[in-house]
C-alpha cells in the first residue's frame, strides 16, 4: 500500500502504474494506455521494421508488435538506460517502453512475473515506486522517486540471447520516454537512451 505522502507526490505515477500492473480496462493493448507525462517529439519512424518505435503504437503499427520465435539461451546481456531531461527540471515520474526485436533478445518470464521483476535493477536502492511489464516485444516500465529520477543510470535490465541470433546490437533496441513529470507536472522533451555491453 503507498503511504500518504507518495500518493499525494505521485498521483498520477500511482495511477499509471495501476492501470500497467492491473492492465488496461478499455480492452486495447495495455502497452498503448499507460502513460506518465509528456513524451519527447517522436522521430520518423518506419512501421514494419520489427521494432516498436516512439511515435508507433500496436494500433498504428501491429507488424513491429508481434512477437517472433525465440529459443532463450543461458548467454545474458546488461543492457543500461540513461535518461536525458530538459535545463532546470527535475523529474520524480517516468513511464518507459523498452521495445526490442523479439527474436534477438529475451526477458526471463512473462508478463508481470518475478522473473521479469528481477531483471529490472537499479543503481543504489529501488525507487519509491518501479513496475514493469513484459510484452514479449517491449516491457514498460513505471519509475517514481519521492526526490527526483537520476539521468545517468537510471535503470538496467537484464536480457536473455536468442539461439542463433548472435550478440545484439543498438539496432535491436529501443529506449522510448513515453513521458515524465516532476511534482505532477508534466515535462516535454525527456529523452533515454541504452548503452549495450
Amino acid at each position: 500500500m503507498s503511504s500518504p505522502r507518495l500518493t499525494k507526490v505521485f498521483p498520477l505515477a500511482i495511477a499509471t502504474a495501476s492501470v500497467l500492473l492491473l492492465g488496461a480496462t478499455s480492452g486495447k493493448d495495455p502497452a498503448d494506455t499507460a502513460k506518465v507525462g509528456k513524451s519527447a517529439t517522436a522521430p520518423t519512424t518506419e512501421c514494419g521494421n520489427g521494432i516498436l518505435e516512439a511515435g508507433e503504437s500496436c494500433d498504428t503499427c501491429a507488424e513491429d508488435c508481434k512477437i517472433r520465435d525465440c529459443e532463450p539461451t543461458d548467454t545474458k546481456y546488461r543492457v543500461e538506460f540513461s535518461a536525458g531531461w530538459p535545463a532546470s527540471t527535475f523529474p520524480d515520474a517516468a513511464t518507459i517502453m523498452v521495445a526490442y526485436r523479439s527474436d534477438k533478445l529475451h526477458l526471463a518470464g512473462e508478463d508481470q512475473d518475478e522473473s521479469v521483476k528481477a531483471a529490472l535493477t537499479t543503481k543504489e536502492k529501488p525507487y519509491d515506486i518501479q513496475a514493469i511489464r513484459d510484452f514479449e516485444y517491449g516491457a514498460r516500465l513505471v519509475l517514481a522517486e519521492s526526490e527526483r529520477l537520476p539521468a545517468d543510470g537510471l535503470f538496467s535490465l537484464e536480457f536473455q540471447g536468442c539461439k542463433g541470433a548472435g550478440a545484439p546490437t543498438a539496432d535491436d533496441l529501443r529506449c522510448i520516454m513515453e513521458g515524465c513529470a516532476g511534482n505532477g507536472v508534466d515535462i516535454a522533451n525527456c529523452t533515454c537512451s541504452a548503452k549495450l555491453p
